[in-house]
């Protein structure tokens, strides 16, 4: 197995069907997780667990990926709340 050890991840299209099961490994792996997605967009049921169990490294940030503006704004407050980025999970098609 694998240790991220504090390290922070990305997980796109985090509100798709797989999105949880990412999230869940990279957690089992010891990361933190920014679970993102486009505004307003409703984090499924299987986060409810995740996020109350992981509370202080996870969160769901809204951001459109084909807007580097929208971007840039999410990546300044995933860097605030959980620190620089080092893994990115497209996981944008999941939902197919």
């Amino acid at each position: 197995m694998f240790q991220l050890d504090d390290r922070t991840a990305i997980v796109t299209g985090a509100c798709g069907r797989l999105d949880p099961i990412w999230t869940g490994a990279l957690f089992g792996a010891g990361g933190r997780v920014a679970c993102m997605d486009l505004e307003g967009m409703s984090a499924p049921p299987a986060f409810g667990g995740l996020f109350a169990t992981h509370g202080g490294h996870a969160a769901l940030f809204g951001a459109d990926v084909t807007d580097r503006g929208s971007l840039v704004r999410a990546a300044r407050l995933i860097e605030a709340r959980l620190g620089p980025v080092g893994i990115l999970v497209d996981g944008g098609f999941t939902a197919w």
